[in-house]
């Protein structure tokens, strides 16, 4: 895991005089703007180069303007103006120089600023791996789509959203526009770059659970304790069927899965969800694919959580019992997409 630099400036009473700042590439600095007193009006001097990218993260006032301004532009032309809360800019870098950052805040209240400089092989940014050099066959399920490359794409920080790092992916919809199968594979170290901000979803512990039990073999854990555990704005509500499913070349645990903002009842559609890694440990896989079964109709209302609760109970003893008929696409299907998938 990358390590976090903390520095708390305390700066000179002239805060028009840009305050130089030295980045490492590929290492995050923290600029924790929390002492008194401190001017309104802030500038930061950032050394780059062309072709790097810049991201910055902004913990601030609603009130605060924070701005990016390339070498020799003035002010009023800058790259990008963010509000203050939690936002986050990421830019590609056309010139050499120093750049400025120029902090805007009113008052007396602290704010941060993370400020990330990488090269262009960050795996952040490249996930290190072609779509060509990964061999998967959808066409079971009925998807013809291919892998594609998809760009870093941070999200303000808080949100739901699934801001992941640069990535391989297949996002298959069906006509409504709903997700059908999504695929996504990435590198393990952007991980845990990228997903700093999570604390909620506890994003570090769930990954070296996951290494650890794939390491033993046949051995699974609960899912609510792994990594992925939300779709968007929807937790997880309900899991099942867990198992093992080795390929040739991830390992994976997979399980059947009801999101929901609410709770509820387990209802159509499930979701089959397979997260794994490599076998050299290298890049991380999930999958998620749309499920239905007619085994949740009719389910009924809950009064409270205990009713729910014994719902939910009925519900996975059935699932785990059901013949391989009852799901569509069968779960045997899906497991053999994981196997056959192929890192050349």
């Amino acid at each position: 895991m990358r390590t976090i630099l903390l520095f708390c400036f305390t700066l000179a009473a002239a805060a028009q005089q840009p305050v130089p700042v030295k980045l490492t590439t590929g290492v995050t600095l923290v600029l924790k703007r929390d002492r008194e007193p401190r001017p309104a009006h802030e500038v930061f001097a950032v050394d780059a180069m062309a072709g790097q990218t810049l991201l910055l993260e902004v913990e601030a006032d609603p009130e605060a303007k924070i701005l990016v301004v390339a070498p020799g532009a003035p002010d009023s032309r800058p790259l990008t103006t963010l509000p203050g809360v939690q936002e986050v800019w990421i830019g590609a870098l056309e010139r050499s120089g120093t750049y400025r950052v120029i902090a805007e805040v009113p008052g007396r209240e602290p704010y941060v600023l993370r400020l990330t400089l990488m090269n262009p092989h960050d795996t952040r940014l490249d996930p290190g791996i072609a779509p060509e050099k990964v061999s998967i066959d959808l066409s079971a399920i009925g998807v013809k789509e291919k892998l594609s490359r998809k760009p870093y794409d941070p999200e303000p920080a808080g949100l739901a959203g699934e801001c992941w790092p640069a990535n391989l992916a297949v996002v298959a919809r069906d006509k409504m526009g709903f997700r059908k199968i999504e695929v996504r594979i990435m590198s393990v170290d952007a991980i845990r770059k990228a997903f700093w901000r999570e604390k909620g979803d506890k994003w570090p512990e769930g990954l070296a659970l996951l290494e650890q039990t794939l390491k033993t073999t046949g051995q699974t854990a609960s899912p609510f304790k792994l990594p992925r555990r939300e779709i968007e704005e929807s937790g997880l509500q309900f899991a099942v069927l867990e198992k093992r499913v080795d390929g040739k070349s991830f390992a994976v645990e997979r399980w059947l899965a009801y999101f929901s903002i609410i709770d509820a009842p387990p209802q159509n559609p499930l979701y089959y969800v397979a997260e794994g890694l490599s076998h050299d440990g290298t890049l991380f896989l999930l999958i998620r694919a749309e499920v239905e079964t007619p085994l949740l109709t009719g389910l009924g209302d809950f009064k409270d959580e205990e009713e729910l609760e014994a719902i939910r109970k009925r519900v996975g003893v059935q699932l785990t019992g059901a013949p391989a008929t009852a799901f569509q696409p069968a779960l045997a299907v899906l497991d053999r997409i994981v196997q056959g998938i192929e890192v050349k």
